[in-house]
């Protein structure tokens, strides 16, 4: 065997190691993030399961009509600058506002 093959054999199991070790970094990662999806599945699940309890609450009280949900969802949702049906994102905004301002008016649903 000459010093090239030697060499290219060396470099050959160099980038073999190199390849191993990032397809187990790879794996890793979409465990990850796997995991963080199903999370997140679940926490949209939940705040499904409130809204939807709130609003019954609200409706079965005669403090909340159809109407008037749908009237505060669109101010709610103009609310962040961006009308897109859901909280933009205050790097997307193109004025970030608050969501939450001690200022703002209480508001009676």
């Amino acid at each position: 065997m000459s010093l090239w093959d030697v060499v290219q054999q060396m470099q050959i199991s160099s980038i073999e190691s190199n390849a191993k070790t990032e397809r187990r970094r790879m794996r890793r990662r979409a465990m990850k993030s796997d995991r963080r999806l199903e999370d997140l599945e679940d926490e949209v699940a939940r705040l499904q399961l409130l809204c939807h309890a709130l609003v019954r609450v609200a409706c079965d009280a005669g403090q909340l009509t159809p109407e008037r949900l749908q009237a505060v969802l669109h101010e709610s949702d103009a609310e962040d600058g961006v009308i897109d049906g859901r909280v933009t994102p205050a790097e997307d905004r193109a004025e970030p506002k608050p969501i939450f301002s001690p200022t703002r008016r209480k508001r009676h649903l």
